[in-house]
């Protein structure tokens, strides 16, 4: 068993490194999304900070294009 990005590549959960990584990047587009949805309901200035520095995140360590961003924005 070895361990990647703080998870367990087990081969019951996980079975390789893509496998992890794509469960992570799921779940920062779910909190990215979830973030939004607070913005538009209570704009702040922390909510935009922390869109943004995941929004660079997303797009620079999995790939994501702005306009993807914009579209979860958007959605």
């Amino acid at each position: 068993m070895r361990q990647y990005k703080g998870y367990y590549i087990d081969g019951v959960v996980f079975n390789s490194k893509q496998e992890i990584d794509e469960f992570i990047k799921r779940e920062l587009v779910e909190r990215y999304q979830q973030y939004s949805r607070m913005f538009w309901e209570n704009s702040t200035m922390e909510l935009s900070s922390m869109m943004s520095d995941l929004a660079d995140v997303l797009v620079k360590q999995y790939g994501l294009s702005w306009d993807e961003i914009e579209e979860m924005e958007a959605a």
